[in-house]
Formats: C-alpha cells, sequence, structure tokens
C-alpha cells in the first residue's frame, strides 16, 4: 500500500511538472526571463476567447521591433480570432495553431497533425502568408514553432527555429 502512495504521488508530481512545463508561460532560453508558450490546453488547443483588444493597429501594416531590426508585416491584430490575456490566435487550423505574445512579441506554432513535416510546412506557409513577409524577415522575428506529445512525443516539450532560419 504503501509503494502506491508513493507510486500516485510521483505520478501527480510528475503530471503537475509536465502541464507546467509545457503548458503554462515557461523561459525558453531564447528570450528575456519570464518569455514563454501561451497557455494551451493538454490537447493542443489554445484556450480561445473572442477578440477584444484595445487600441487596435487600423493602418495595413505593423512594424515590429526585433533585436535583428524592424521588420514590416500585414496587420495581423486585425484578423487576429481570438484573444487571451496578451495572446492573440492568428490561426486555428486541424494541423497547427499560430499564436502571438504582443506581452513578448513573439511568434509560437503549435503542430498538432500528423505528419509533423507536412503540418510544420503548412504552418510555415501559413504564417509567412498571413505577415505577409518572405522567409528572410520572417527569420528575423522571434518565432519558433513545436510539437504536441500527440503529433510528436519525441519532439514534444521543445522549440525549433522555422525550417528556413538558421539554429539560434
Amino acid at each position: 500500500m504503501k509503494k502506491i502512495l508513493i507510486l500516485l504521488f510521483v505520478l501527480v508530481i510528475a503530471v503537475a511538472a509536465f502541464y507546467f512545463l509545457f503548458f503554462r508561460g515557461r523561459n525558453t532560453g531564447n528570450g528575456p526571463e519570464g518569455a514563454g508558450a501561451p497557455a494551451i490546453t493538454p490537447t493542443g488547443r489554445l484556450n480561445v476567447f473572442p477578440v477584444s483588444l484595445q487600441n487596435i493597429p487600423q493602418t495595413p501594416t505593423v512594424i515590429l521591433g526585433t533585436k535583428n531590426g524592424s521588420v514590416e508585416v500585414r496587420n495581423f491584430y486585425k484578423d487576429a480570432t481570438g484573444q487571451e490575456g496578451d495572446t492573440l490566435l492568428l490561426k486555428d487550423a486541424a494541423s497547427h495553431r499560430i499564436v502571438y505574445n504582443a506581452r513578448d512579441s513573439n511568434f509560437w506554432i503549435f503542430i498538432i497533425g500528423k505528419p509533423v513535416d507536412a503540418a510544420r510546412k503548412e504552418a510555415e506557409a501559413d504564417f509567412l502568408k498571413i505577415l505577409n513577409i518572405n522567409q528572410h524577415n520572417a527569420c528575423l522575428l522571434d518565432a519558433s514553432w513545436s510539437a504536441s506529445v500527440d503529433a510528436a512525443p519525441d519532439l514534444a516539450g521543445r522549440t525549433y527555429p522555422l525550417s528556413f532560419c538558421p539554429p539560434r
């Protein structure tokens, strides 16, 4: 009985650690302390609420400042389909989700479909289309992708640069 309680305790701690590590904001080492992924449910879905941003830019383009310089992109704020706090949902497809964290000025692509390579390529193409930028300018932005446990257990829990960008 004692072994079962210990095992149950360890399991609860492991699940809690997994949740906070992969589904709550975390420091990825790529940005400032506290920068991290937006809250994603265990199914890979962003907790989406109707967009209610204040002071949405009304211009056709916006300029995003990055550590690599400024990048002019299509005004994606107007087309966001959901918001949770500082996080905007830009694309909600069967194979992927694309979100923007306004506080940290970073983009996250979550791969939730299989095969992962095809889903990633589709997501990256959607990312370029949403922002109306080329690959070079996309690499100047703080943008990463990750895979859900369901899509690719061996890739889950880590972030990767866009496939056409050099490693960071």
